[in-house]
C-alpha cells in the first residue's frame, strides 16, 4: 500500500511506521511462542494429574478387580467406569475454572462501567465455540489420561 501511495504524482516519502509494525509483529510472534509453551505445559499437567488420580482409585480398589476379573469381567467392563470418571472430573474442573473466569468478567465489567460510565465497553467474554472446543479437548485429555492410567495399571498388575 505504501509503495503504491509513494508512486502518486507529488509524493515522495510515505512514513507508515515500517520499523514499529516489524517490532510488533515480532513481538506477537514471541507472545505466541511463550503462549503455546505454556499451554503445552499445562496440558502435560493435566494429563499427569488425571494419570495419578486414576491410579489412585485403581490401587485403592485393586481387590474390587481382582474379584471382578475372577466372576469373568473384561478389562474393557473395568475401564470405563474409569475412564468417565476422569472425564467427569476434567468436567467438573473445567466448570469451576469457568464458573471463575465469567465471575471474574463480570465484576471487571461491572467496574469498568461504574468507573468510567461515559465510555461504551464492549467486553465480550468468551465466544460459545471457544468454550466448546475447549470442552472437547479437555474431554479428550481426561479420556487420555484415564486410559493410559488403566493400561500402566493391567501391565502392572500382570506381572
Amino acid at each position: 500500500m505504501a509503495k503504491k501511495i509513494c508512486g502518486l504524482k507529488g509524493v515522495t516519502e510515505v512514513d507508515y511506521g515500517e520499523r514499529i509494525v516489524k517490532i510488533f509483529g515480532e513481538a506477537i510472534q514471541i507472545v505466541k511462542i511463550i503462549f503455546t509453551a505454556i499451554g503445552l505445559v499445562l496440558m502435560v499437567g493435566i494429563l499427569v494429574i488425571i494419570f495419578s488420580t486414576i491410579r489412585l482409585t485403581l490401587l485403592s480398589r485393586r481387590h474390587e478387580i481382582e474379584i471382578m476379573k475372577l466372576v469373568g469381567a473384561t478389562n474393557w467392563f473395568i475401564r470405563w467406569p474409569l475412564l468417565i470418571e476422569g472425564m467427569l472430573k476434567i468436567l467438573l474442573g473445567q466448570g469451576l475454572a469457568f464458573l471463575f473466569l465469567f465471575l471474574l468478567y463480570k465484576f471487571i465489567d461491572f467496574k469498568l462501567v461504574t468507573t468510567f460510565a461515559f465510555f461504551s465497553f464492549s467486553v465480550v467474554f468468551l465466544p460459545p465455540i471457544f468454550i466448546a472446543g475447549l470442552t472437547l479437548f479437555s474431554l479428550f485429555l481426561g479420556f487420555t489420561g484415564s486410559l493410559i492410567s488403566c493400561y500402566h495399571f493391567s501391565t502392572q498388575s500382570e506381572e
